[in-house]
């Protein structure tokens, strides 16, 4: 099939990267000129030094379970313990209550990551990276929460956080962009078209490898009131589909530096509470990496990204929208 199709028999290769251009598309030529590029990875640079297995003699798994839910903290059940990076004394200050908590187990948070550890023999390295990736990622939440982030669910049962109309002034954020300019960008808008807010979300998803990082995935969550979701994944595909169809990579590598500012209030770090006494730190900006090849793309071929003003959605995309909710039922008795 790759012979039929004419495709060649050695890509081209600079610096072990392979390039295999878009003979079909007109927009872009590939330079052998390296290029700064900015990953959607936002890299961990900190973990709490220690993690901690605790074991409830004599409790009840009904009653254990109780506990994981009353606990206001990233907490994970391993079995007949619980496992996270507080101390028995943080878990009965934060329940309020005498439990014959003990430490089971306490093993450096570098080296449970690598191997898991010995004092848990059915334990795998990967079951350690899901018990860590979980208490991340429950931190995560609790710290989009208290900044008044509001949660949407995703199809795969993860929480992407977005900001309420009204929550910073303006709902906008002045960032610096890669290239060193100053910048502004909403991440809130309100379309009088189609009477609808639109908000800019992230899913973080905590991944431990080699490089420690939040992997930063982009979601448009649409509003009728500035806050809560419309209640109807149809609606909200169809609006994302108009929306976001000119969206190119520019306006969403910065809605994604502007969330990150917004998260961290104007600091370089982005503190996370694992515990009441430990802190999980990631960088406030995605990590900057170059390329040793870039694009020659040719003026005027791509929308530019308004970052200043607000832009509403174009004739043709709306007509895409009306097109796209034409189909569900009751829309024209919605408002």
């Amino acid at each position: 099939m790759l012979e039929r199709d004419g495709f060649p028999k050695k890509a081209a290769t600079q610096d072990g990267l392979m390039v295999i251009p878009d003979r079909s598309s007109p927009v872009a030529a590939i330079k052998y000129e390296p290029e700064k590029v900015q990953l959607n990875w936002a890299v961990i640079n900190h973990l709490p030094k220690f993690i901690y297995f605790h074991s409830y003699d004599g409790l009840p798994l009904a009653t254990l379970d109780s506990i994981v839910t009353k606990y206001r903290g990233a907490i994970h059940r391993y079995l007949r313990l619980t496992v996270g990076f507080f101390t028995p004394e943080e878990m009965s200050a934060a329940i309020g209550e005498d439990l014959p908590v003990r430490v089971r187990c306490q093993v450096e948070t570098e080296a449970f990551l690598r191997q898991g550890t010995s004092d848990m023999p059915g334990l795998k390295p990967r079951d350690a990276k899901n018990i860590v990736t979980s208490l991340l990622r429950q931190a995560w939440n609790m710290k989009a929460e208290g900044l008044g982030f509001c949660p949407f669910v995703t199809a795969n049962g993860a929480s992407a956080w977005y900001l309420p109309s009204g929550l910073i002034p303006n709902d906008q954020i002045t960032f610096i962009d890669i290239s060193g300019s100053r910048r502004r960008k909403k991440l809130v808008g309100f379309s009088q078209k189609r009477r609808v807010f639109w908000h800019f979300a992230l899913e973080l998803k905590p991944i431990l490898s080699d490089i420690p990082r939040f992997v930063l995935k982009s979601h448009v969550i649409f509003s009728y009131n500035g806050r809560d979701p419309i209640n109807s994944s149809g609606k909200m595909h169809a609006l994302r589909r108009g929306f976001c169809r000119s969206w190119w990579n520019d306006r969403w590598r910065d809605l994604t530096a502007a969330y990150l500012i917004a998260v961290s209030e104007g600091r370089e770090k982005i503190q996370i509470a694992t515990s009441a006494s430990t802190l999980t730190e990631f960088e406030a900006q995605m990590i900057i990496l170059e390329s040793p090849v870039s694009f020659n793309e040719l003026s005027g071929t791509f929308s530019p990204d308004e970052a200043d003003i607000e832009v509403d959605i174009s004739d043709e995309d709306d007509l895409l929208i009306a097109s796209e909710l034409s189909g569900i039922d009751g829309l024209t008795n919605e408002q």
